[in-house]
């Protein structure tokens, strides 16, 4: 496995989407519209122990059961920076670690200032300016979801999860 961060241009960051099975140009473009290219953006190595966050959905009008998403970040980061548009249901940080190494696509969120209505319904949107790490739905399996912080908090990890037996 590769040590070292491989910096990509948008047609790289495509190329890796459709290695690992993201085949439909739209789905394509959905995801790469949330990175910042005039900014680095890699194919970053995730190793065995490290933790990772993201702001997980709650149940809401519009999705009652929520699945978990592809998009993450480091600890500290906020929910502001990223390129999330959440206006119809409240975000939790969940907290998840990496159980086998994995490639992710990295880097910096892009200032959405206007959302369009079909970011919206994928909750594409935001300030950007933060690091996001995007995942593949074929390679999630390599991190675990540990559970949801007991706060909803607006800063990824900084507050505690709950005691192991309560999740």
């Amino acid at each position: 496995m590769r040590k070292h961060a491989a910096r990509l241009w948008e047609p790289g960051a495509e190329a890796y989407l459709r290695r690992f099975g993201i085949g439909s140009a739209k789905d394509v473009e959905k995801i790469l519209s949330g990175f910042d290219f005039a900014r680095p953006v890699y194919e970053q190595p995730l190793s065995i122990g490290q933790m990772y966050y993201q702001f997980v959905r709650t149940p809401s009008a519009d999705d009652e059961n929520p699945a978990l998403g592809g998009w993450y970040c480091l600890k500290g980061q906020e929910l502001t920076r990223l390129a999330i548009h959440s206006p119809g249901a409240a975000r939790r940080v969940g907290e998840f670690q990496v159980v086998e190494d994995v490639i992710a696509l990295e880097g910096i969120a892009i200032d959405m200032e206007t959302t369009t209505e079909e970011q919206a319904k994928y909750g594409v949107g935001g300030l950007g300016g933060g690091t996001q790490i995007y995942l593949p739905p074929i390679l999630r399996s390599a991190l675990l979801f540990r559970g949801l912080f007991t706060d909803s908090g607006s800063k990824a990890g900084l507050s505690s999860l709950p005691p192991r037996g309560s999740r």
